[in-house]
């Protein structure tokens, strides 16, 4: 069991949602990017449970932050869409 939860295999799942949510219309992005951003924390740490965490911590709150500033920006042509 062990060997089927490792960083890599997380990654590879993660890319294949976002890619399936993305394609479906089901997500805005941001949660999509969180999840494709354990890949590249799970190649450069490599410790599963750390991958989560970190992933958790600096990518739902660094993307969820960066997209809502993007979206609320003045003239912003994603504001514009999204509205």
């Amino acid at each position: 069991m062990s060997e089927l939860i490792t960083s890599h295999n997380l990654g590879y799942l993660a890319v294949l949602f976002m890619v399936v949510m993305m394609v479906r219309g089901r997500s805005d992005g941001s949660f999509a990017m969180l999840l494709a951003s354990l890949l590249l924390i799970g190649l450069a740490v490599g410790h599963v449970l750390w991958n989560v965490i970190v992933a958790l911590l600096l990518g739902g709150i660094g993307i969820n932050l960066f997209c809502s500033w993007l979206t609320a920006a003045p003239g912003s042509k994603l504001r514009s869409a999204a509205l």
